[in-house]
């Protein structure tokens, strides 16, 4: 997910971060909320390994959407001082 927001970044004005994030962030919570629950279906799986990935899958992909709305942009402008 993280590409729509270098792309964003990239392609539009690179310090307005703020802006990027917001008009990208559709996208990326998009993405993030159909993969969540497509992965989310396999908690109902007769198969304990298949619930845990059910679960565990979905945590990790909002957290990674959390990352990328917050971090990225924190990492990008620390790094071009």
């Amino acid at each position: 997910d993280a590409i729509h927001m270098v792309w964003r970044r990239r392609r539009h004005n690179p310090r307005r971060w703020r802006r990027n994030a917001l008009a990208a962030g559709h996208a990326l919570l998009a993405t993030s909320v159909i993969l969540s629950l497509a992965t989310a279906t396999m908690v109902i799986s007769g198969i304990e390994t298949n619930r845990f990935i059910g679960i565990l899958t979905p945590l990790g992909l909002i957290l990674a959407l959390l990352c990328n709305l917050t971090l990225l942009p924190a990492i990008s402008s620390w790094r071009r001082r």
